[in-house]
């Protein structure tokens, strides 16, 4: 433990066990079936529980034990050798605990039926971010959103619609043979599914859930919690989140959590936030890696995301020009890493690493990149340009409302420029970024974009980090706002997910990487993470609370 984690228990007790955070004044939705950035995530680890989790890295010996599932609702990781996975490795016996209740004023507990219920709810449009995962692995997911996709086609359905869709609509490869025990019929062997079933999105759901829409304020008000907090109030109307001590959620129930104070309050940023006098820690831009640090405690971190990176409108560009490859190389020689690496760097506390490939800093298939931070090169990029046919440019570069993104944006611009390439800045919402940037490059709106991208889990996680941001096919991916399409690119994905032996893998990722370094349908540009020793105390507090770390 630091001595800013010290600081702030400290500061805890003295004001009755209540830790007070800055949050943002535009939250993420606090709905696990919709929840997509680490804000959110954040908070639903205090209130959900899922088959399985991560433990709290300060308590971890190293990233490889940080980044592996450990059970939570589930009484035991599954195995062949204990039953809980058949020979062929496409079928999941899963028990669950028989001790957590729900936040219910008669005492309830958590069942089987409840974790169906919240799997089912990945079909929402919200939880379009993680829809795919099961999709892709479980067997009857894809009919049961097709089905959803179909009934509700042309209108908005109630609450009582989603829930008499969720009971006539029976999943093939998911059931609930009773209140303990869960199965999961895979279409392929799936390696990561304990990964895909720890995430918030695949959170035990409450039958309290079928009274509410997605996201409604009533649904937060109204939610039974299962872990050690509950909320009190949400963000609207209110001016701040409010997580009391939940009564009903024991220590010995729950292996991947504490409690330590008795109330954590978020308030928003904005009008009428309290002075920084009256704060403990500050909600924190994202995520931290594991890197070694100047003490034992100092080595706690959570993986890296990806990003700002500048990804190509392949579909439909402005002008045409960046749909080929010779321009797209041109850019990206043009492009100074280092920079833009100082800029992110500023901004994230000196949180950034400069990134040549794809596959961020201690995922599976990662290499050292000794290269990563060259500098531009106008003179190569401007014979690029010309070989292309081109001898000046002009380029339209989308960025989200952002403060670092303006400044990176910036950065490339002074790239550009002496390689004879002018460039012109459109800015939208951050909220829905990535869906609007696929709408409108089909429109021709764009011809570059900044993006980010954090994986849902790390480690062993292509199917999250990578993925997304590549395939294509019939409907591209979630994160591949460019629409880029790649046949051979699609298969080698496809072989490194069905792939049951992790160093083979990794190879395939390796083959991923190096083909969109051929194709270059995105420039990665930065890796956000490093050492929370190094960041200000109240993002190294904020990210230790953030994974459940404990002050005392």
């Amino acid at each position: 433990m630091t001595d800013t984690q010290d600081g702030v228990a400290a500061t805890a007790a003295e004001t009755g066990r209540v830790l007070r955070f800055l949050g943002p004044a535009d939250p993420d939705p606090l709905n696990p079936a919709s929840h997509c950035t680490i804000r959110s995530g954040q908070v639903l680890r205090l209130i959900t529980r899922s088959l399985f989790g991560y433990r709290a890295s300060s308590e971890c010996a190293g990233p490889e034990e940080a980044f592996t599932p450990m059970p939570d609702l589930a009484a035991e990781l599954p195995t062949e050798a204990n039953g809980g996975i058949s020979a062929d490795g496409r079928h999941y016996r899963i028990r669950l605990r028989s001790n957590v209740d729900w936040d219910t004023p008669l005492r309830r507990k958590v069942t089987a039926h409840d974790v169906v219920r919240g799997l089912k709810r990945v079909v929402h449009p919200t939880a379009s971010a993680f829809r795919r995962y099961l999709t892709d692995t479980v067997e009857g997911v894809a009919d049961y959103c097709m089905a959803y996709d179909t009934a509700f086609a042309d209108r908005e359905p109630t609450a009582p619609d989603l829930a008499q869709f969720h009971v006539t609509h029976p999943i093939a490869g998911l059931r609930a043979v009773d209140v303990r025990t869960v199965e999961i019929d895979l279409i392929q062997p799936t390696r990561d599914l304990p990964h895909i079933l720890a995430s918030c999105f695949t959170a035990a759901a409450p039958r309290e859930y079928d009274y509410y829409l997605p996201d409604s304020p009533e649904l937060l008000l109204n939610t039974p919690s299962a872990g050690p907090y509950r909320i009190v109030r949400p963000f609207a109307p209110g001016p701040d989140l409010l997580l009391e001590a939940n009564p009903r959620w024991q220590q010995e129930t729950d292996p991947l959590r504490r409690r330590c104070v008795d109330q954590i309050r978020i308030h928003a940023s904005g009008d009428g936030w309290p002075g920084a006098g009256e704060l403990d820690v500050a909600w924190s831009y994202g995520t931290a890696s594991w890197e070694p640090g100047p003490t034992p405690a100092a080595g706690t971190y959570l993986g890296h995301t990806l990003g700002p990176a500048l990804v190509f409108n392949i579909r439909n560009p402005t002008g045409g020009a960046v749909q080929e490859l010779g321009v797209r190389r041109a850019l990206a020689a043009a492009v100074d890493r280092a920079a833009v690496t100082e800029v992110v760097g500023r901004a994230t506390g000196g949180h950034a690493r400069a990134l040549q490939g794809m596959i961020l800093p201690g995922d599976l298939g990662y290499t050292l990149e000794p290269a990563a931070d060259r500098p531009g090169d106008p003179a190569l990029a401007r014979e690029l340009l010309a070989g292309a046919g081109y001898s000046r440019l002009r380029v339209v570069l989308a960025v989200p409302h952002s403060d670092l993104h303006w400044q990176v944006a910036r950065v490339v611009g002074e790239c550009l420029w002496p390689c004879g390439i002018s460039m012109h800045i459109r800015s939208y919402p951050a909220k829905g970024y990535r869906d609007t940037l696929r709408n409108v490059a089909v429109d021709g709106g764009w011809d570059m974009a900044l993006t980010d991208w954090t994986p849902h889990w790390h480690g062993d996680n292509g199917r999250t980090a990578v993925a997304p941001l590549l395939r294509g096919g019939v409907e591209a991916d979630v994160a591949n706002v460019g629409w880029y399409v790649s046949e051979d690119v699609d298969r080698v994905i496809s072989a490194a997910l069905r792939e049951p032996d992790a160093n083979v893998a990794a190879k395939r990722w390796r083959e991923v990487e190096a083909a969109a370094a051929r194709d270059l349908p995105l420039v990665p540009l930065v890796a956000v993470g490093g050492p929370v020793a190094a960041a200000s105390s109240a993002a190294s507090a904020w990210a230790r609370w953030g994974t459940e770390a404990s002050w005392h």
